[in-house]
């Protein structure tokens, strides 16, 4: 499901660039943003709990 709607994201540039599937840097790139937002997330969190 995710690589659909990142697929539908990327085709105007997937044509302009003539990749078919999205640069595998680009969607590690985007998993790391939410990784990097979760971990943000959590610290916030636990520095309000204490």
């Amino acid at each position: 499901m995710r690589e659909k709607t990142i697929g539908k994201a990327f085709s105007p540039l997937a044509e302009a660039t003539d990749f078919s599937p999205p640069p595998a840097h680009i969607e590690c790139l985007f998993l790391g943003l939410q990784g990097w937002r979760n971990i943000v997330v959590s610290i916030r969190f636990v520095k309000e709990k204490t």
